[in-house]
């Protein structure tokens, strides 16, 4: 009985073999892949985690048809105002009461913030991810979606280490 030669693979029988190994392709880890369902800079637009202008610490805004809403839960701080008007920001603050975002941490030069807990998942989903899908929209906008929105430093596979510890340190905000 003859055995094959292992030692004589060569690397493109080894290429292939790691396309086939589930979970993989061209040897890059596909458990980590980030598929862009359409979410608009609007998609995080119902609630905002911000700065009490009281007293310095968490505060909600809740926004519904009607109006924006400031509640604090450790002052008792409470405000609301119409959304009849507002405008979208693309700093760290709310669109409605302009306070400051509790969510925000420096990073590589920048500030990183994030709106909400939904926003910072959908933050940390796509930093972490290898691979990046974005959908073909027949005869739409891509440039109307968040992640064509998002800033090149965090796009950029080069920051993603010191990104994604900057986004564990706003989930640690968060609790």
């Amino acid at each position: 009985m003859v055995l094959p030669n292992f030692h004589a693979a060569d690397e493109t029988s080894l290429r292939s073999a790691a396309q086939l190994k589930p979970g993989t392709l061209g040897g890059r880890d596909m458990s980590r892949r980030f598929q862009d369902l359409g979410a608009s800079v609007y998609s995080f637009d119902r609630e905002f985690l911000v700065r009490c202008p009281r007293c310095d610490r968490r505060a909600d805004v809740r926004v519904s048809e009607i109006d924006a809403r400031l509640t604090c839960t450790h002052c008792g701080v409470s405000r609301s105002r119409t959304n009849r008007f507002y405008s979208v920001s693309v700093d760290a603050t709310d669109w409605y009461f302009k306070l400051p975002l509790w969510l925000q941490a420096p990073c590589c030069g920048h500030v990183l913030w994030a709106r909400n807990l939904e926003h910072l998942a959908f933050l940390e989903e796509f930093v972490e991810a290898k691979l990046r899908e974005r959908p073909n929209h027949a005869g739409g906008y891509r440039n109307k979606l968040l992640v064509s929105r998002l800033p090149l430093w965090i796009k950029s596979a080069r920051n993603r280490d010191a990104v994604m510890a900057a986004l564990a340190k706003l989930r640690s905000l968060s609790a």
